[in-house]
């Protein structure tokens, strides 16, 4: 192992969804307080007052009260189908009231944001952050790491012994909550990006507003 070798980061993953939308707010394609139903109608809650409220900020904010982590779904749903359980889907908390982790709606922003780019949530986040930051040792393609050498793999107790375990496929549903994988090196070009306000080797990248 050294500081190129690649590791699935999880939820961190998310931090790479909020900045590409973050991007497509600075260009104005998407706006933080318009609805979400506005960038994809055929979305729709199981509450119509979720239907006519929900912000990009409330799903990124986990706010929405929906609290289904999508575990149960990954590999087994389409990313369609992700959107469309959100008909079935009861808040917990209500709307709003309190901070409640969502997998699932972290999945559903990856998807609007893609849709209104024309893309996919991979490219997204790849043209618009990880190529601009010269981060050549992270992808957010899951499957691609095993081409790229150097990995670090997950490891099971198998009669007493520490045993590497075959990579699930099954992230393709949820990646905007959870596929990207980077090495240290290139975690500490996303930790620059952050503490540069945006900013990387002089050149901006988000807005430090976006930032706040």
């Amino acid at each position: 192992m050294d500081t190129e070798t690649i590791f699935d980061i999880a939820s961190l993953t998310k931090s790479f969804t909020a900045a590409a939308i973050a991007s497509m707010v600075d260009e104005k394609v998407l706006d933080w307080g318009k609805t979400v139903h506005f960038y994809m109608p055929r979305l729709q809650f199981s509450d119509p007052y979720l239907t006519a409220n929900v912000t990009m900020r409330d799903l990124l904010s986990h706010r929405t009260g929906l609290r289904n982590n999508a575990a149960p779904f990954r590999g087994h749903l389409s990313r369609t189908q992700i959107v469309d359980l959100f008909r079935s889907l009861e808040p917990v908390p209500p709307f709003r009231a309190r901070w409640e982790y969502s997998n699932i709606g972290y999945a559903l922003a990856g998807e609007i944001a893609a849709s209104v780019a024309n893309t996919s949530w991979e490219e997204l986040v790849t043209h618009r952050l990880i190529e601009p930051l010269g981060m050549r040792r992270t992808t957010a393609y899951f499957d691609s790491v095993p081409a790229m050498g150097n990995y670090a793999s997950g490891h099971v107790m198998i009669d007493g012994i520490q045993r590497p375990v075959a990579r699930g496929r099954e992230r393709h549903t949820t990646a905007a909550a959870g596929a990207v994988q980077s090495s240290a090196n290139d975690l500490a070009t996303w930790l620059l990006f952050q503490l540069g306000d945006g900013t990387f080797k002089g050149k901006r990248v988000l807005s430090s507003s976006s930032m706040g």
